[in-house]
């Protein structure tokens, strides 16, 4: 909540937002963002965008009113809602228990693919401590919480990050 403030000048002078908006390349239709923050993301997309975030310090400062307080461990959409899930430097920060309830939940509300752009485990301690990741996200965790992984790569932001993209498995 403190940093909330400084949180979208930070991301802007260290690159962040500009590789952040790769996630997005390919992408058309609605866009669901998971871990929005202050929904950058928003500024990326001329498509229909609902940003979720629990974190209310960081939504009111977003730049659209398409937002949604909410835990993604139980995301308030329909089934399908969504052509497209993203999220990006999320994921990472929350534990792989977490994940366990997430990454299900974005494939629920998905009907196209899903776009992430988080560290991808194993990553070396140097990479890791850039990453400022609690937990890096394994591959495997993707394939067990239902979604089919399509590509992998590029890497990018000091290749730490990566982008993952994935569809749905087949109820």
């Amino acid at each position: 909540s403190a940093l909330a403030p400084l949180y979208n000048p930070l991301m802007r002078i260290c690159g962040w937002t500009r590789v952040q908006g790769s996630v997005l390349s390919g992408s058309d239709g609605s866009i669901l963002d998971v871990g929005c923050g202050q929904a950058s993301l928003a500024t990326h997309t001329s498509g229909a965008y609902v940003g979720v975030d629990y974190r209310m310090a960081m939504l009111s400062r977003a730049p659209t009113t398409s937002l949604v307080c909410a835990d993604a461990e139980a995301l308030p959409f329909r089934d399908g809602a969504f052509d497209t899930v993203v999220s990006t430097a999320f994921l990472g920060l929350c534990t792989p228990a977490q994940r366990t309830w997430i990454l299900p939940e974005m494939a629920r509300v998905c009907r196209g693919s899903l776009r992430i752009l988080e560290p991808i485990a194993p990553l070396d301690p140097i990479r890791r401590a850039v990453a400022l990741s609690r937990q890096p996200v394994q591959l495997e965790e993707l394939s067990r919480a239902g979604w089919l992984v399509s590509s992998v790569g590029p890497d990018s932001y000091a290749g730490v990050y990566t982008l993952v993209c994935a569809t749905p498995r087949e109820r």
